[in-house]
């Protein structure tokens, strides 16, 4: 049972962690700089969520990049508005995202099968167990990035929810009164 205890605290805490965005406000030359083909992620302004594309090309105006749907068919181009764009973030390539999957699902496998093991045949459980844990997790990996490159790119005039309130300005004069 100490196995246990201790495979499922490794899994909540590989979970929990992720690496600590690092952004750099308004340098769009960062985003022109990049590589065809290279993974990103574009958050537009009123979005909660980040596309997943491959960038393509940026000009002044726009970044265009493919659409990542994980088919065989070939991916839409999309393009984006640069005033409209809040972020654009680096990932991960799919090849890593589906490693960092199946090694948490193989670890929550193997766990779960040696908790559920009958005496004597505990060692087939956890190969069965780890194997299905690997292929679901693997899955879910490329699906669901539980991890994400930095941020190469903010907005810097970011309005906070449409009101006109800009947060690091306020922020900005709170620090030069004190």
């Amino acid at each position: 049972m100490d196995l246990l205890r201790i495979i499922g605290r490794l899994s909540l805490v590989t979970l929990l962690v992720a690496p600590a965005a690092l952004a750099q406000t308004g340098d769009w030359q960062a985003v022109r700089d990049l590589s065809e083909g290279m993974p990103i992620s574009v958050k537009m302004q009123g979005s909660l969520t980040h596309t997943p594309c491959s960038f393509r090309d940026a000009t002044d105006e726009r970044l265009t990049c493919d659409y990542n749907q994980h088919t065989w068919a070939t991916p839409p181009k999309v393009t984006f508005e640069r005033e409209k764009i809040r972020s654009v973030r680096l990932e991960h390539t799919d090849r890593h995202n589906l490693a960092i999957g199946m090694g948490i699902g193989m670890v929550t496998g193997a766990g779960l099968g040696a908790a559920a093991g009958v005496p004597g045949r505990t060692p087939q459980a956890v190969l069965a167990f780890a194997t299905i844990g690997g292929v679901v997790g693997g899955f879910f990996g490329l699906e669901f990035p539980l991890f994400h490159g930095h941020v190469i790119y903010r907005q810097p005039s970011t309005k906070h929810k449409g009101n006109g309130h800009d947060p690091r300005a306020a922020e900005d004069a709170s620090v030069a009164r004190r």
